[in-house]
Parts: C-alpha cells; sequence; structure tokens
C-alpha cells in the first residue's frame, strides 16, 4: 500500500485535539553545529545513519546549517535555513527512531527554501503554516519508508497529521491531504534524487 494512502486512512482514529510531542527530555547536553556537508557530517551528527540515503540528502541541502543544542524542540527556521535538533540521547522512547524522524521532518521543512522548492513561507497564516506541517510529516513518512522504518513511527505521523489538520481548521480536509501529499511527494522526489 502507498505510504500517503495509509496514513490518510490511519489518522482518523486519532484525537486531534490532544497535544502528541515527542517523547525527549530536556538535558545540558553540549551543543554542536556544521554546515550539511556529507564529508563532516558523520563526524558531527553521528545520531544519524550514514548510509547512501543519507549522503543523497545531505548532498541537496549544501548550505543548511544544522544544530543541536539544549532546546524544548526541533525547529526549522527557513530565513536562516538552520535545522535545530534536541540530541538523541534527550528521547526517551525509542531514541534512535525518533532522533531520525525529527531529523527528517526538519529536513523536510528545508526542501521548501527558497534555494531549493521555494513553498509559500509558512508563517503567511495560520493555513499555510499547518500545510507546511503536514507537507513536512507526510514527506518525513515517505523517508521513514525509505529506511524501513515506517512502521515503528506510523502512529507519530498519524496524530501528527491528525493535530495539523484540526489547527488548520480546514473547511475540506480530504483537499488539503490531496493538495499537501502532492507537495509531500515532490519534497521527497528532491530529496532523494542523486546529484553524482
Amino acid at each position: 500500500m502507498n505510504i500517503i494512502t495509509d496514513l490518510h486512512k490511519h489518522f482518523a482514529q486519532f484525537d486531534p485535539t490532544i497535544e502528541e510531542t515527542m517523547p525527549f527530555e530536556v538535558n545540558d547536553i553540549g551543543f554542536f553545529s556544521a554546515w550539511l556537508d556529507p564529508l563532516t557530517m558523520p563526524k558531527m551528527v553521528p545520531d544519524i545513519p550514514y548510509t547512501d540515503l543519507s549522503r543523497t540528502l545531505l548532498n541537496n541541502f549544501a548550505g543548511t546549517v544544522i544544530v543541536s543544542c539544549d532546546a524544548a524542540t526541533p525547529a526549522y527556521y527557513p530565513d536562516l535555513d538552520y535545522i535545530r535538533l534536541v540530541p538523541k540521547q534527550n528521547y526517551t522512547v525509542n531514541p534512535d527512531t525518533n532522533f531520525l524522524l525529527s531529523f527528517l521532518h526538519e529536513l523536510s521543512h528545508a526542501s521548501g527554501h527558497v534555494a531549493r522548492l521555494d513553498r509559500p513561507k509558512a508563517n503567511e497564516s495560520l493555513v499555510e503554516y499547518a500545510k507546511e506541517e503536514l507537507i513536512a510529516e507526510q514527506c518525513a513518512a515517505l523517508l521513514m519508508d525509505k529506511y524501513g522504518l515506517y512502521e515503528q513511527s506510523r502512529d507519530f505521523h498519524s496524530k501528527y497529521i491528525a493535530r495539523w489538520l484540526h489547527h488548520g481548521e480546514f473547511s475540506d480536509k480530504l483537499a488539503v491531504l490531496g493538495e499537501t501529499s502532492e507537495q509531500a511527494q515532490i519534497a521527497f522526489d528532491y530529496m532523494t534524487r542523486r546529484n553524482d
């Protein structure tokens, strides 16, 4: 079954009013920063599985800055092309899977940067923000499937999608899912294309 189709069927069983957060703790564990560079990333960000897929992803994001620090949540800052991550050791449940999921979600946001796919800025309105969250999460689900980890993250993706469909207050949720899943597929294709 197509991953996006599976997510669209699965999210309806979750209550969108319940805030679902990633299971991590904030600790004083230090700081690292690096340009996303496939040659330096294994040393700078050892928590990311370094595979052919990882090299392809990183090659497509030259110039993006990644920082891991004692932050409350992961985030992407499009004006700076900057990803903030919570370190893997701060995750209390499935740290390997949840760290990778967070990284791929934020990297999916970075695919929309003006230098890449140039999606509308998510800070223009709540509707645009919600759509961007839906795009990033559906793209992250596709990427998790590519890593062979979709089944482990399926419930989280579904809850996240249900929550943002609720927050966006969309009158036609199916149309929004169709639109954002198309954009997620475009992002996925961009992120996984080889440039060698």
